[in-house]
């Protein structure tokens, strides 16, 4: 499904052996991120942890992605703690700008917090990762 809403219900490329290998690089790509989060690693983003003051930067976009995947299927990501969830998902959430709440201003326009959020961003997907998917113990 995910592959789909990537390409945007578009063919992943007009020749089929590419296709082919494109989704398998991606999948392989997939499977590398789950298992580098599933023993609590970050992550290395695939654009640099960077802002810039008033221009959009690959961070923004990469943000904008990660909350319409999340908007997929927001009622299963905060099912059972939607505080600690909402906690997590802040720097995405800020740094996005896809939410338009007032209490969210004062964090996009402060340069520096914007940028330790920015920073948080590896360790918070480890994070939600290990919190949806890491076995419980008791």
């Amino acid at each position: 499904a995910w592959i789909k809403v990537l390409f945007d219900d578009q063919p992943v490329c007009a020749d089929a052996a590419k296709a082919t290998a494109i989704t398998e690089a991606l999948v392989a790509w997939q499977k590398e991120i789950h298992a580098t989060l599933y023993h609590g690693q970050p992550v290395t983003l695939p654009c640099p942890l960077v802002l810039k003051t008033n221009e959009p930067t690959a961070l923004n976009d990469w943000c904008v992605g990660f909350m319409e995947g999340m908007f997929m299927e927001e009622n299963s990501w905060y099912e059972g703690d939607e505080d600690l969830i909402a906690d997590l998902t802040l720097p995405m959430v800020v740094l996005s700008d896809l939410i338009d709440e007032p209490e969210l201003q004062p964090l996009r326009r402060d340069p520096k917090l914007s940028r330790e959020l920015a920073q948080q961003i590896p360790d918070v997907l480890t994070e939600l990762y290990l919190h949806f998917y890491a076995p419980r113990t008791i």
